[in-house]
């Protein structure tokens, strides 16, 4: 599904950011969940929700983000990227992308897969820094990522419990990341909220800063969704306004 805000010149360049759905929801469940047609008829970009169609043993209608046996999800993405041009011209240094949970995942690998081609990401529920990533980066792409500590589907800290498929902890990947976008280890933290803490390293390669908001509690949600749980921050303005501010 493809969200195209309301445009009197059809010819005009605009951003795109893909919104990936967690594993075994559809394209409709992330545009409710997410609400994001509406940041992005106020702030005039695209928003790609693409369907999910990778199964194995652990999870049906998701994505391939572990490059494993099966669909080639890079590939959808750089053949959707072509498609849309031709439907409305993308902005070719404002594609972007975002995702919950195993649409985290995939958002994570396209920074490491296309990192020629996406601007930024933000994992929700999701993040992950792949094993394979710095083999195929070729430049620092900026992240922002929201994670509860309450999370029981990717575990905040990877654990025995932990799915197969997410093989580290939160603030392991966000460290990763942070050594990826060559950021120095130092942080600002500020509390929007009394259950969110929200950390901040802006001194990197190439104006590749990743921001961390920490959620006390919330579970497995996409923070602020009235679907999945309401928290004091809206994330896909949030996402939005950071994605914006980033060019590739």
């Amino acid at each position: 599904l493809l969200y195209i805000p309301p445009i009197s010149d059809k010819s005009k360049t605009l951003p795109l950011v893909f919104n990936f759905h967690g594993s075994g929801a559809t394209p409709e469940n992330q545009i409710v969940t997410t609400n994001m047609n509406v940041v992005a008829e106020s702030l005039n970009f695209m928003v790609a929700y693409p369907a999910g169609a990778f199964t194995n043993e652990l999870t049906t209608r998701s994505w391939n983000a572990n490059n494993l046996v099966g669909v080639d999800d890079v590939q959808f993405v750089r053949d959707m990227i072509e498609t849309i041009d031709n439907i409305q011209p993308v902005d070719p240094l404002r594609i972007y992308a975002t995702g919950f949970s195993g649409g985290a995942r995939m958002s994570s690998r396209l920074a490491c897969d296309l990192s020629d081609r996406i601007a930024a990401i933000a994992p929700v529920s999701g993040i992950l820094f792949p094993p394979d990533c710095q083999q195929k980066i070729t430049k620092p792409v900026p992240v922002i990522t929201f994670h509860s500590v309450d999370d029981r589907v990717n575990t905040y800290k990877h654990n025995s419990d932990s799915r197969s498929d997410w093989y580290i902890g939160v603030e392991s990947s966000v460290d990763l990341w942070r050594q990826q976008n060559g950021c120095i280890f130092s942080s600002v933290q500020d509390s929007p909220a009394s259950e969110i803490n929200h950390f901040s390293w802006k001194d990197c390669s190439e104006k590749g800063e990743v921001q961390f908001y920490q959620l006390n509690y919330g579970g497995h949600t996409w923070p602020g969704s009235m679907m999945q749980g309401a928290a004091p921050i809206d994330t896909s303005r949030l996402v939005a306004e950071f994605f914006l501010s980033h060019t590739l």
